[in-house]
């Protein structure tokens, strides 16, 4: 974000403090400046903490105030016609929030019988005008696989070929389903679909559309010289690391991000996708897939509990050094304090740089932090605070609970059984056959809820749920949406999904201290109205009351 921007913010923050985001971006917008928008704004004050301060309520929503010594008379600011202006080209999030003006000039057009949303058609102008290259963010289940369709059959029909690179086979068989579907079937074409990896050798010289996994398209040619090629790379974010880079094949003179959040806790954006993707062009988050109809509204209820003296104790030791650790990382190695995931960054190729000092010092500090994880992910409270939500699983349709670890989802996974609940474990020792099992007897209706860790974070097809219970909430924004995309599809009998986020209070994942920062903002914000903060000790049918009410 530039300066100038900054010091205009400088100046609306002053004038009026206690303000969420959200708030100056409309106060922005009602004084006839449509292209400045709470993710500009938001990202402007999270990413400047040393001038901008956000004091938290209860369940993480900021106000913000300005630090001393910025004051708006010490200033003078820019107009934001001039800011808008200056900030056209330098500012990646500025631009592709302009309103669609229709199709451009070059004659693509996205084909009416693919029915796609709003937001699809102009989420695929806006990587029109960025000349056919760029990232698209989207929510999970707002449909990003659709609009790749969109961008297929626009140049499929005009004799491009187009690559798919995806992270696993399971994904590199839903993109075939999805293809024969919506493309083949619906629209009655014949296009020929290869595959790379699991087992086949394809490439695009024999082929339309080649979905490859990454692994393999990193040893392997796709795109026959001399062919104008079309590439969409599913979860772009993997391909950040060093070895997956290699799939991105700089034959493709077009090229198609797709993520539910564009980031990475290395240098692996700056490094490799930028080069290749250019820049995000649109982002679809949860306020506009709920005002399109996309996703089913929600609510959300946070749950508090403590530690025991024992625990506390442990959790105090550990923090303790976390915190030393980071503060002498930030002081001595120049590290940025803010935001979280930019420090992250730094941390982990700090720990990868060697035998230095900053190195063992960066080791230890990721070794503490898996440390405190895992005594939050195990908190006893937590464990007891799963039997009250126990009414909510019987009313929902289906439930997913969210750990941390296995030994969290198990320990969780059994408290769900002793309330009743006919409870499954899902974790990454099991075969894939074992899985299909798991997920078969979910569909029918035989397991009210799975328990699972990281496994169904990405890329696995889950049937349709309604509730689900986060026990240990990850400090990374794209777990979180990944988590929250389970439920989050429309429900035919038009029910709410419901969302419940157990946390340890006066932690690193309470809220109110700013844990999840811009993810607790952007779910609240959408929420509006809908979401509550319970305490263990309150009565259990008050929870059961606001879970299954809409």
């Amino acid at each position: 974000m530039g300066n100038d921007l900054i010091t205009a913010l400088i100046d609306v923050v002053g004038e009026n403090e206690g303000l969420t985001g959200r708030e100056y971006a409309k106060y922005l917008n009602s004084n006839g400046f449509p292209d400045i928008n709470k993710h500009i704004v938001n990202s402007a004050l999270y990413k400047n903490r040393n001038i901008f301060l956000p004091n938290f309520d209860e369940i993480g929503r900021p106000a913000w105030t300005i630090k001393a010594p910025y004051h708006r008379q010490a200033h003078v600011p820019l107009s934001f016609p001039e800011i808008i202006k200056q900030n056209a080209t330098g500012d990646q999030r500025v631009s592709h929030y302009i309103p669609s003006v229709g199709f451009l000039d070059e004659g693509i057009e996205w084909n009416p019988r693919l029915e796609l949303y709003p937001w699809q058609v102009r989420a695929l102008n806006q990587w029109q005008r960025g000349g056919f290259i760029g990232v698209v963010e989207a929510v999970t289940g707002g449909g990003k696989t659709r609009l790749a369709i969109g961008a297929m059959e626009a140049h499929l029909k005009r004799g491009w070929k187009v690559g798919i690179i995806v992270p696993s086979k399971e994904l590199q068989r839903q993109w075939y389903q999805v293809i024969t579907e919506h493309l083949n079937k619906k629209l009655g074409t014949d296009y020929k679909i290869g595959f790379l990896g699991n087992g086949f050798k394809q490439s695009l010289t024999y082929v339309d559309i080649l979905i490859a996994i990454a692994k393999s398209a990193s040893v392997s040619r796709m795109l026959p010289k001399g062919q104008k090629g079309l590439i969409i790379a599913d979860e772009c974010h993997h391909y950040g690391a060093s070895s997956w880079a290699k799939a991105l094949e700089n034959g493709f003179d077009r090229r198609l991000g797709l993520t539910a959040t564009y980031e990475r806790s290395d240098n692996g954006i700056e490094r490799y996708l930028n080069k290749y993707f250019d820049e995000v062009v649109y982002t679809l988050d949860f306020e506009e897939a709920l005002s399109e109809d996309i996703i089913a509204p929600f609510k959300v209820g946070f749950l508090g509990v403590r530690f025991y003296p024992h625990e506390q104790k442990e959790y105090d030791k550990v923090d303790g050094e976390c915190r030393k650790l980071r503060n002498k990382l930030i002081n001595e190695y120049n590290l940025d304090a803010e935001p979280f995931e930019e420090f992250m960054r730094q941390i982990n190729r700090l720990a990868d740089g060697g035998s230095g000092e900053g190195t063992m010092l960066a080791r230890r500090y990721k070794s503490a932090m898996i440390k405190r994880r895992d005594i939050i992910s195990n908190a006893m409270q937590k464990m007891e605070a799963i039997s009250l939500l126990a009414p909510a699983v019987r009313s929902a349709e289906r439930s997913i609970l969210f750990a941390q670890t296995k030994e969290a989802t198990r320990k969780a996974s059994a408290e769900m059984k002793k309330a009743g609940i006919n409870s499954e474990v899902l974790d990454s020792d099991m075969s894939m056959d074992e899985r299909k099992t798991v997920f078969a007897a979910f569909e029918d209706g035989t397991h009210e809820l799975i328990a699972a860790p990281l496994l169904l974070d990405e890329g696995i097809d889950v049937p349709s749920a309604d509730l689900a219970i986060i026990v240990a909430a990850s400090r990374s924004k794209r777990q979180m949406i990944q988590r929250m995309g389970r439920v989050l599809r429309k429900k035919k009998d038009g029910r709410m999904a419901r969302i419940v986020i157990l946390y340890v209070k006066n932690t690193v994942e309470d809220p109110a201290l700013g844990a999840h920062e811009t993810f607790i903002n952007e779910i609240t914000e959408a929420a509006g109205d809908n979401v509550v903060t319970f305490d263990i000790n309150d009565d259990s049918e008050e929870i059961t009351e606001f879970l299954n009410t809409w």
